[in-house]
């Protein structure tokens, strides 16, 4: 097996870094999203190992794509809906609320700044590393449990299990494309138009 290489053990002790906090307080729920966020900027430090990928799709079809993981992600959640009224839409926002997520603001400030940040360490960073010694799709699978894992001290298990799926389609897009830009437009566009349908 190939030899890891440091900035792939960096990004993973930042990464049990992250969980040790959450561990930590795992009964304080309700500040679950000032924390997460806060991780999210002390792992922006792993910004030091990026390496673009010279030779990613064109700008526009990594959009394309993006928007496509996002359709795919609406689709799938509707789907889910209508055979566990457990993750409705509503039951979400009451998950999110009750990890801190009060004001509209705060909503704002997750999908510009806490999405991209998240894309940047989980896809950018750990999956890209992954798929240096393992298959691609075996990397997606792993980095979107990894995801997943991160929430498990917040939210129910069918909240944890919804978020795997779409971290999973996002972990796809990004192999097609190998652009930040893919997984960051379909999250935040996925979460707009959910908004948009159930959100009244």
């Amino acid at each position: 097996m190939k030899k890891l290489d440091r900035s792939l053990i960096a990004l993973l002790i930042i990464y049990s870094f992250m969980h040790g906090v959450l561990i930590f307080l795992h009964d304080e729920k309700q500040v679950f999203w000032y924390v997460y966020t806060g991780l999210l900027l002390f792992s922006s430090i792993g910004y030091i190992f990026y390496e673009r990928n010279i030779e990613s799709k064109r700008l526009f079809q990594s959009i394309g794509t993006g928007l496509i993981a996002a359709f795919i992600i609406v689709v799938i959640y509707t789907v889910l809906l209508q055979l566990h009224q457990t993750i409705t839409f509503n039951g979400l926002l009451r998950e999110m609320i009750k990890m801190g997520v009060y004001f509209k603001w705060q909503l704002i400030i997750t999908l510009i700044v806490a999405i991209p940040l998240h894309e940047l360490f989980m896809r950018a960073l750990l999956q890209d590393k992954l798929m240096q010694y393992i298959h691609p799709i075996a990397a997606s699978v792993i980095t979107s449990l990894m995801c997943a894992a991160l929430f498990s001290y917040a939210v129910p298990f069918n909240v944890v299990m919804m978020i795997f799926i779409v971290q999973l389609i996002l972990s796809v897009s990004y192999v097609y494309t190998k652009r930040l830009i893919t997984p960051i437009i379909g999250e935040i566009c996925a979460i707009v138009i959910l908004i948009m349908i159930y959100g009244r």
